[in-house]
């Protein structure tokens, strides 16, 4: 199954270059909803245009660490993410464009090292389970030449984590919902 989603990903992109594209790097802050602290990192997003100014597709990347806070069992934690997104376009003027999405994203948790006993361990190697999701996003951007923009946008996302191994033993879990809030920001580059 992911497979074939990143096949068709791809290939929607190859076929979408033509009509205009981009992308764009960015820094991210998120409140994620079991979390102590927010989140913050950043990424890099791939644009193409199916529908010149209208509609367009986007494949994402991002990291996303710190938002274990202070909390010695999560404080090493940190989240990367593999998303794309179909997004509708409303032209305001000839630089300034408005958009909305939605997509669906496959999120991995690496494993670390806790550093909260638990058991008989006193450092456990903690490896929470990858998942898939979903986010809503909407933005603005603002082309300041014909090739060099920036954006703004602020993004919902929904997913939960409910297992994860704990030194290879499997144990489900009640509070890792990561969805929430967040914000991106970047420079954006057309062509």
């Amino acid at each position: 199954m992911k497979k074939w989603f990143a096949i068709a990903l791809v290939v929607a992109l190859a076929s979408a270059a033509r009509a205009g594209g981009g992308f764009a790097v960015y820094g991210t802050y998120a409140d994620l909803k079991d979390f102590d602290d927010a989140g913050y990192g950043g990424g890099l997003k791939l644009q193409a245009d199916l529908v010149e100014s209208w509609l367009g597709v986007e494949l994402r990347i991002q990291g996303l660490t710190g938002y274990g806070g202070d909390d010695p069992m999560t404080e090493d934690s940190w989240l990367a993410s593999g998303e794309a997104n179909l997004r509708l376009m409303l032209p305001v003027a000839d630089v300034l464009r408005l958009y909305a999405g939605v997509g669906v994203g496959y999120y991995v948790f690496p494993e670390y090292e806790s550093k909260a006993a638990i058991g008989n361990s006193l450092e456990p190697d903690i490896d929470p389970e990858d998942v898939w999701g979903y986010f809503g996003v909407a933005g603005i951007e603002w082309l300041i030449s014909d090739t060099f923009g920036i954006f703004a946008e602020v993004k919902y996302q929904v997913g939960e984590v409910e297992e994860v191994k704990i030194d290879g033993t499997k144990v489900d879990i009640k509070d890792g919902d990561f969805g929430g809030w967040g914000v991106n920001a970047g420079i954006l580059f057309r062509f």
